[in-house]
């Protein structure tokens, strides 16, 4: 699904190596804050669930 909306929306997919968290630094640690903050506390329903909590 990922792959597919990447493709019809012209986005260049482009993964870091993998046990090399240095190679994209700043996304690892906003991901890691993100899941910290909002996602490892709650259980969600949908995307649009995610979306919805992450934007309170």
């Amino acid at each position: 699904m990922f792959d597919q909306w990447a493709y019809h929306n012209g986005v260049e997919i482009d993964f870091s190596i993998p046990g090399k968290p240095t190679d994209n630094a700043f996304c690892e640690a906003f991901n890691g804050r993100i899941r910290a903050k909002c996602l490892n506390a709650s259980w969600f329903l949908s995307t649009a669930d995610i979306i919805e909590r992450i934007e309170e």
